[in-house]
C-alpha cells in the first residue's frame, strides 16, 4: 500500500490545504484544482516519492485532526480557550464593508502598524478571474484591506506554506484561514524545525463548509448572468449580514441578500455544493488556532446592521494580540460568555462535533481508523438522533452515487429545497 497522501484521495477526505505538497522533501506532490468545482487535491509523482518518509501524512489534517485538551479551560467543540468577546473595527467604513464587523482586518492592520507582525497571510479572489483564489503574504495595510470580507470558495495554502520556510526567523506573521488550514499549519510547525523558531499567530474563521464554485454558477444561471461577463464576486459586505455581489464587465452589480435562497439561504449551503471533506470535518472553528472568529448570530445583535464579530482567544498569545489592538483603539472589545459564542453558531458546532462519529462510520467505514484519530467524541447520541443522522447521510451517499454535483447546474430548484429540508435532520 502506498504510504503517502494517496491514502486520502480515494476516500475523498482531502481538504485541499496543500500541506502535503509543501512538506515533501522530494517535491513529489503537486496540488491540482478541479476545473469545475474549484476544489484542490494532491497529485503524486510515484517515481519521485520515497514512499516511506510519512511526512505528507504527518501534516495531513484528515489524518491528524485533534481536539486534545491541554488546559483546564476547554470545551469539546472548541478545544482550549482563554476568553470570548464581541468585537468590531473602530473604523466605521471598514466595519460596514467587511463580512461582519471587520475585526480580523483591523486586528491585522493594527498589529502590522504597531510592529507586532511583519506580514499577514491572507486570501482573496483573483481580480478579473473570480473563480480563482490566491493566498498572499500582505506587507502593507492596503494589501490586508484588499483581502477583507469572506471568500466562501476553496483555497489552497501550498505555496505560502512552502514559502514560510524561507522567511527569516526574525519575522512575525499572522495567518488567517479555515480550521483545516490552521490544523495543517500547526502540524507543519511541529514537523519542521525551522518553523518552530518563527512567531506565527494563527487566526481561524468558524466554518460550516466552503461551497464549490458550481454553487455560484448555479446562482448566476438562475439570475440570467453569463459566466464570462463576471469580473468579480464578493461575499457579504455593505452592512450586516450583507450581500452576495456579482460585478459584470459593463459595470453593473447584481446584489443578492445573504439569506436569499440563491445565496446562503439554500444554494451556497446545499450539500450538493459541499465538498466531501467538509461533510466529514470535525473542526468547526479551529482547534489549533490562537484566535477563532465568527458572526454574531445572536438575538441581541440582530438589529445591528454595521456588523459585530464574536471572537474566542484560545491561547495567551492570541489574547495578548487582541488586547494590543484594543489598547491602540483599533477595535472595540466586550467580554461575553462562552455559551454565547457557541449559541451564535450552534448549527455549525452541532453538525461538526455531535454528528462527526456517525458521519465517519456511515460515509467512510469503521475500519478506517487512520483518519481523525485524535478527535475526542462527546457523549453517546440518543436513538432518534442516530436514526435522523443516518437518514441524512444516506441522502449524501445517494447524492454521491448519482453524481449530482457533476450536472448540478441543470438540477431543478425544487431539489435544492428538498435537500434544505433534509438538512434539518442533522441539527
Amino acid at each position: 500500500m502506498n504510504n503517502n497522501c494517496v491514502l486520502i484521495i480515494p476516500r475523498e477526505l482531502c481538504t485541499g490545504c496543500g500541506a502535503c505538497a509543501s512538506v515533501c522533501p522530494k517535491n513529489a506532490i503537486h496540488m491540482q484544482q478541479d476545473a469545475v468545482t474549484g476544489t484542490f487535491f494532491p497529485s503524486v509523482n510515484h517515481s519521485k516519492c520515497s514512499n516511506n518518509c510519512d511526512l505528507c501524512l504527518s501534516v495531513c489534517p484528515a489524518v491528524n485532526w485533534s481536539n486534545t485538551v491541554r488546559t483546564k479551560q476547554n470545551h469539546y467543540a472548541l478545544g482550549d480557550y482563554v476568553q470570548a468577546y464581541a468585537a468590531f473595527s473602530s473604523d466605521h467604513k471598514l466595519r460596514t464593508a467587511a463580512a461582519s464587523g471587520g475585526f480580523t482586518t483591523s486586528l491585522l492592520q493594527s498589529l502590522l502598524v504597531q510592529g507586532y507582525i511583519s506580514g499577514a497571510i491572507v486570501s482573496r479572489r483573483v481580480k478579473g478571474d473570480p473563480f480563482q483564489t490566491e493566498t498572499i503574504i500582505a506587507r502593507t495595510p492596503e494589501e490586508i484591506d484588499s483581502c477583507k470580507g469572506s471568500i466562501y470558495s476553496p483555497v489552497c495554502f501550498s505555496e505560502v506554506f512552502r514559502n514560510l520556510k524561507k522567511i527569516s526567523n526574525e519575522e512575525s506573521l499572522a495567518v488567517v484561514g479555515l480550521p483545516c488550514h490552521s490544523q495543517a499549519l500547526s502540524l507543519l510547525i511541529d514537523k519542521i524545525p525551522s518553523l518552530r523558531k518563527k512567531n506565527i499567530l494563527k487566526i481561524s474563521l468558524v466554518c460550516g463548509h466552503a461551497p464549490t464554485q458550481n454553487a455560484y454558477r448555479y446562482t448566476m444561471k438562475r439570475l440570467g448572468i453569463n459566466e464570462t461577463d463576471v469580473v468579480d464576486i464578493n461575499n457579504r459586505g455593505e452592512g450586516w449580514p450583507g450581500f452576495l455581489r456579482f460585478q459584470l464587465k459593463n459595470g453593473d452589480i447584481r446584489r443578492i441578500p445573504c439569506g436569499d435562497a440563491l445565496s446562503w439561504g439554500m444554494i451556497l449551503s446545499s450539500p450538493v455544493f459541499t465538498p466531501d471533506a467538509c461533510q466529514l470535518c470535525p473542526d468547526p472553528g479551529g482547534f489549533a488556532a490562537d484566535i477563532m472568529v465568527c458572526d454574531a448570530w445572536l438575538p441581541r445583535y440582530k438589529k445591528n446592521k454595521e456588523g459585530i464579530n464574536l471572537i474566542l482567544t484560545k491561547t495567551v498569545l492570541g489574547d495578548r494580540m487582541v488586547h494590543n489592538a484594543k489598547n491602540n483603539r483599533d477595535i472595540d472589545l466586550e467580554l461575553i460568555d462562552i455559551d454565547d459564542f457557541l449559541r451564535a453558531n450552534n448549527r455549525v458546532f452541532t453538525a461538526k462535533t455531535r454528528n462527526h462519529n456517525i458521519a465517519m462510520r456511515y460515509l467512510i467505514g469503521k475500519n478506517l481508523t487512520i483518519f481523525h484519530k485524535n478527535i475526542k467524541e462527546i457523549e453517546a447520541l440518543g436513538f432518534m438522533t442516530i436514526i435522523k443522522l443516518k437518514i441524512y447521510y444516506f441522502h449524501i451517499k445517494f447524492m454521491k452515487f448519482m453524481k449530482l454535483s457533476k450536472f448540478s447546474n441543470h438540477l431543478p430548484k425544487a431539489l435544492f429545497f428538498y435537500f434544505k429540508v433534509v438538512q434539518l435532520l442533522k441539527r
